[in-house]
């Protein structure tokens, strides 16, 4: 019964969302992820909740959500985006350029350049001369 109810709220929260009514759908990620939803469904209710967030305009909010998924996803790039655009929103500029950075050169035909960019990504200010 629990895992219905939990699974209703992401549901609801999901369907809010795809119609334009991220702030109405917020209430209910949270509260599907409060009662303990669990692996892929809390990994997009967590992008969903932070998404929801971002919209919304409540960025603090919204980079807490994201930067607590990527401690139980660390490996999951579509939630560093997300983090990313937070990031630019908050005008954390670097912060944002050094997760797609990190996203990017994973891709064919960028990643034979992985231990250049690798370096310029934590030197993204430095100018050498």
């Amino acid at each position: 019964m629990k895992l219905q109810l939990i699974q209703k709220y992401f549901s609801n929260a999901h369907g809010l969302t795809i119609h334009g009514l991220e702030s109405d759908a917020i209430v209910y990620y949270e509260k599907a992820i409060a009662l303990g939803l669990s692996g892929d469904s809390l990994l997009g209710c967590y992008i969903g909740l932070g998404s929801s967030l971002r919209c919304t305009g409540q960025y603090e909010k919204a980079n807490v959500v994201f930067s607590e998924a990527l401690v139980k996803f660390e490996e999951n790039d579509g939630l560093k985006t997300f983090l990313a655009m937070t990031k630019y929103n908050l005008k954390e500029y670097e912060e944002a350029m050094k997760l797609l950075l990190s996203i990017v050169v994973k891709v064919e035909g960028v990643n034979k350049f992985e231990k250049a960019i690798g370096f310029y990504q934590h030197h993204l200010n430095d100018i050498f001369k």
